[in-house]
């Protein structure tokens, strides 16, 4: 009687228990790669304007290292609250790994099924993040290199 109970219980799960928080965290993870590339993009324009005014009257700077003294002062203002978005898709995919590896020791079960096909999301979702991230790592490197000495 008690067992029928908890399994009429756990049929009844409604989808939305389970999208919400996906919805949710897919939001957060969407926004941030978005205001990440935003800062990116922004920071970029500001240093094309700066060197477009500099190619417009040269006289104001002497000399390229001038020039990349004034790009590097460029201040960063997400220094502190920074979230390194390849860092955290490694991490996911890591969970996601031993969700599979768990779910596989478990053998058979809701449990089992869950663990393993959640891991498996989670490799995936994981491995693209990581991805992201190392796109805007490789984007928000300063493209101004000091010059080759001789």
């Amino acid at each position: 009687m008690l067992n029928e109970s908890v399994r009429a219980a756990t049929l009844v799960i409604n989808p939305l228990y389970i999208l919400i928080p996906l919805i949710v965290v897919m939001a957060a993870v969407t926004y941030g790669i978005a205001r990440a590339l935003g800062h990116i993009w922004i920071d970029h324009r500001i240093k094309l304007a700066l060197l477009d005014r500099l190619k417009a009257k040269p006289e104001l700077i002497e000399s390229y290292a001038e020039v990349q003294r004034i790009l590097a002062s460029v201040p960063d203002g997400r220094a502190g609250t920074h979230q390194d978005y390849a860092v955290t898709g490694v991490i996911l995919a890591a969970i996601g790994i031993a969700c599979v590896v768990g779910g596989q020791s478990l053998g058979v079960g809701r449990l089992a099924v869950g663990l393993y096909i959640g891991g498996w999301v989670c490799i995936v979702l994981g491995v693209v993040l990581a991805l992201i991230g190392l796109f805007i790592r490789r984007l928000a490197r300063s493209l101004v290199t000091s010059p080759k000495k001789d």
